[in-house]
Parts: C-alpha cells; structure tokens; sequence
C-alpha cells in the first residue's frame, strides 16, 4: 500500500504523530459511523474499535521499522487518548459513558498494540491486508448487529400500600413537586422523577412524567379507577445528563 510505503521514508518521531493521527481519523469516522449512522452501541464500539485503535497504530509505527514492545503499548494509548478527548470535547459522548468504558478500552486497547507489535516481530508483508480486514469487519460488525432484535421480558414488580385505593389512585395518576434527592448517583446527572401531571381523564388522557432531563409522555390506554391503569410511553427522555463539551 501507498500509505506504508510513504510512513517508511518519515523520520521516527513524525512517523509516530502520522501514525497516531491516521489512527484517529479511522477509528473518529467509524465511531460516528457506528453511533449516529448505524446507531448501535456493542462489540464492533465496544470491542472491535478500541482493539483496532492498538492494532492500528502499532501496525503504522512498526512497519518495517524496529520498535520496542513498550512503544508499541504507549502508541495506542496515545492514539486512544486522543481519541477520547475528541469525544469529550465535540459532544459525541460524556464523560461518565467515557469513565464506565474506560476499563474494556484500555485492556482492548493494550491486547490491540502487543497483537500488532507480535505480527510484526513474524512477518510485516501481510500486516497491510489484515488491518484492512479489520477495519472492513468494524463496520460490517455493526450493520450484523442492528439487525438482531433482542429478546424481550416482561417484568413484574409489586408493592404493598397501607392506604386506601383512592389515597393512591390519586399519586399514581399525578404526583406533585418531589424533593430533590440527595444519593451521590444522582448527582453525576442520572435522570430522577420531578413530578407528573395529566391531561383529562379515563382512556386517551396523557400522562406526563418529567425527569430532570425531560419527559415521559404517556397515553393512557386502561383506566379502571382505583384500581388499574395503563398506559403506553410515546417519548421519553435521556436517561442522563452527561458532562461534555
């Protein structure tokens, strides 16, 4: 490939930035692809993409080039690094979606760099075909996955009131101003119930349930007063607040 060929004529230290910049642009691209074009969060995000950051950028620095196993290491945490602050600074992910993957990332990412620095120390030749298969397989990964419908369960949950029916019929339709809460897990930006109101009354009414990060809407389908209400959820709202840029 071209691309190989001109990284073998850079110096050392340009070479590196090269790599790790041809690195981000690939995974940058198929991270976007994947969340808004695709808009699946699994292996090929989770797994395949950081795997590939390692893999990547050790391929570009090492190729025909003699390179340490701790430089193939440092390489792709750099390139990852990188990477995550893209993702912080242009909104594309907050920070606490970014510190629960951090672990799997870096691991990932670290198996990426010493399966790429263990290709090179058998034979470079065939190094240019297989990072292209794997970038070829993130997004075909992706596309495979959309397309499994997971399986659904239902779950049932029940809670003894000592009220009368009506007493709760009432807070169960519309509830007023909660206090705030004061867990620690609410203050990183999980969403938590404000209140809820309803428009009208019997079947074809609109709960609203809201959140500090927006609303439920909720269509009533079943109401038998005091004792059964149903109803179905046309919108609902981020499930939290992240910090981002």
């Amino acid at each position: 490939m071209k691309i190989f060929n001109r990284l073998i004529l850079l110096k050392k230290t340009k070479r590196k930035w090269v790599s790790i910049i041809i690195t981000v642009l690939v995974s940058g691209n198929l991270l976007l692809w994947g969340i808004y074009g695709i808009g699946e969060y699994g292996i090929a995000l989770f797994i395949l993409t950081p795997f590939l950051i390692g893999f990547c950028s050790t391929l570009l620095y090492g190729y025909k080039n003699k390179i340490t196993r701790s430089e193939a290491i440092w390489i792709g945490y750099i390139a990852l690094a990188i990477c995550t602050l893209a993702l912080i600074v242009f909104a594309i992910e907050g920070l606490i979606c970014i510190a629960m993957a951090a672990p799997i990332g870096i691991l990932l990412t670290w198996i990426g760099s010493l399966t790429g620095y263990c290709l090179l120390q058998k034979s470079s030749s065939s190094t240019p075909s297989i990072l292209l298969i794997l970038i070829g397989i993130i997004p075909l990964t992706s596309f495979v996955e959309n397309k499994i419908k997971p399986e659904l369960t239902s779950v049932t949950t029940s809670i003894i009131i000592n009220a009368k029916p009506m007493e709760v019929w009432k807070n169960v339709i519309e509830f007023p101003q909660l206090n705030e809460p004061t867990e620690f897990i609410f203050k990183t930006g999980i969403a938590y119930p404000i209140n809820a109101k309803i428009i009208g009354s019997g079947i074809g009414s609109v709960r609203h349930c809201n959140f500090t990060t927006g609303r439920f809407i909720e269509p009533v389908t079943v109401w038998d007063e005091g004792k059964l209400l149903k109803f179905d959820v046309l919108e609902q709202p981020a499930p939290m607040k992240e910090f981002s840029f």
